[in-house]
């Protein structure tokens, strides 16, 4: 009696690559997707949680949207005169090119604060036409953030990107001619990108308020990092 045999096909090679391939790109989407996802779970996760943060404004419905109209506006936000292109501050005369200040809560030491250059890629901007510290008034200090995976002290694209981390009571310190001045956290608020009540001057206050967008990684909104001037000590 003959026996027959069937001999079984070998799978192609091609088939197991084109099969590793297909679960890398799916792979690789499912990380781009929560890389991407990252801003807005962090808003949920941190930020609309605290207690210390103020939303001036909601959260609104359409906020996918807006942050895709944002998304490829051609504004350079270099620029720290683009925030506000149509604000007028009046001028206040300058005594100092520049100042620096440490937030030990973030690891941020003597970063550079410019009150003459706006160019956020290269130091902090100190708002033209806003108070200077430790003057009466609101001195308005504007700097980059990104993802907070990518927060780098030393690199002024990246210097904010854990701002939102600040709660009331956290320190900040700002070094002007030798001395040494300590602010505290106050108050912490997120607001529309066009809000121009934060360069509101209280010449009965000393005020420092640290501006970015907001949540992380996006230009949705702006988060804004109120303190007040505490104590003064010589260097």
């Amino acid at each position: 009696m003959s026996r027959y045999y069937k001999k079984a096909k070998r799978r192609s090679k091609k088939n197991k690559y084109f099969r590793l391939i297909g679960f890398s790109m799916m792979a690789a989407g499912v990380c781009i997707l929560f890389f991407l996802a990252f801003p807005l779970i962090s808003w949920y996760a941190y930020l609309a949680p605290s207690s210390d943060i103020e939303l001036v404004t909601p959260v609104p419905g359409n906020f996918v949207a807006s942050w895709v109209a944002t998304a490829f506006d051609q504004i350079n936000y270099n620029d720290a005169r683009n925030w506000f292109p149509e604000e007028k501050t009046k001028g206040i005369p300058i005594d100092i090119s520049s100042y620096v200040i440490s937030i030990p809560k973030l690891a941020i030491t003597k970063a550079v604060v410019s009150t003459v250059d706006t160019r956020l890629s290269e130091h902090l901007v100190n708002y033209p036409g806003t108070a200077l510290p430790p003057d009466f008034g609101t001195a308005v200090v504007f700097g980059h953030s990104t993802l907070p995976q990518f927060f780098n002290q030393k690199n002024y694209k990246t210097i904010f990107a854990n701002l939102y981390k600040l709660r009331k009571g956290d320190v900040i310190i700002v070094f002007v001619d030798g001395v040494e001045y300590t602010y505290l956290v106050d108050k912490i608020s997120i607001t529309e990108p066009d809000n121009k009540t934060i360069f509101t001057q209280r010449k009965n206050e000393k005020l420092l308020k640290l501006v970015t967008c907001t949540p992380p990684g996006t230009k949705w909104k702006r988060l804004v990092v109120q303190s007040r001037l505490k104590t003064i000590e010589r260097i």
